[in-house]
């Protein structure tokens, strides 16, 4: 039976490329990753954009979370951990994260460098794809601190009025897992031309042989999927 598709999954994915990718070049590598990373936030990004558009509604804020992709997982909903806390609503939207199942993952791989490019790149890329013109920024990440803490600028939400995340456009971490999954290939075939399909094809061995022949083949579900669209203008 095949393993469900968690927030440790998709760590693990941006993981094993990030080995690969290293393992080929250290520092191209890493450019690599960082690259991945950014291709993947923008293109979720891009298509809460485009949902938000097709509803009439604006590019702010509050559109930003009202349209977001993704919800905890069944697993991480059944961990009895601490939540995230809100240390301000305006004029930032500030947040302080106390524990991260990517952090987990990433520290159980050994990859404290691939933690800090994600880190740096991920929610920042989702909020450029979805608009250019908001700023988002990672200050600080479980990597060396006791929390993450996260800062939307300029949000002036408000404690009483939160955005309600329109749960029709939700995605399961099996469609977030295979997203991320093509960008890192769209970046590795990118920097690395003439190896990058064997880094995809290596990456997608490990999966099989950790999750299972189930999730490599729903990954492999996706290979023709444009991920910077909507599912309904793909139709």
């Amino acid at each position: 039976m095949m393993k469900e598709f968690t927030e440790k999954t998709h760590a693990l994915i941006a993981g094993l490329y990030y080995r690969e990718l290293c393992a080929l070049d250290p520092e191209k590598g890493k450019e690599a990753f960082r690259k991945g990373t950014i291709l993947h936030g923008e293109s979720r990004g891009k298509r809460m954009a485009a949902h938000a558009l097709k509803d009439g509604e604006s590019s702010d804020f509050r559109s930003y979370f009202r349209y977001g992709e993704w919800r905890p997982s069944e697993y991480s909903q059944s961990l009895q951990r601490p939540k995230a806390e809100v240390l301000s609503y305006s004029p930032d939207y500030v947040i302080a994260i106390p524990n991260c199942l990517w952090h987990d993952q990433f520290q159980e791989m050994g990859l404290s460098e691939a933690e800090e490019i994600y880190c740096a790149e991920i929610d920042k890329a989702i909020v450029h794809g979805f608009s250019p013109e908001l700023k988002f920024v990672t200050e600080q990440t479980l990597r060396d601190r006791s929390c993450c803490i996260q800062r939307a600028c300029g949000a002036c939400l408000n404690s009483s009025a939160m955005p309600r995340r329109k749960e029709e456009y939700v995605r399961d971490f099996g469609f977030h897992c295979a997203n991320s999954f093509y960008a890192y290939k769209k970046a590795a075939k990118l920097c690395f031309p003439e190896k990058g399909e064997e880094i995809a094809e290596k990456v997608m061995k490990q999966i099989n042989e950790q999750l299972g022949a189930e999730a490599s083949a729903l990954l492999s579900d996706y290979e023709n999927y444009d991920f910077e669209k909507i599912e309904e203008d793909q139709l």
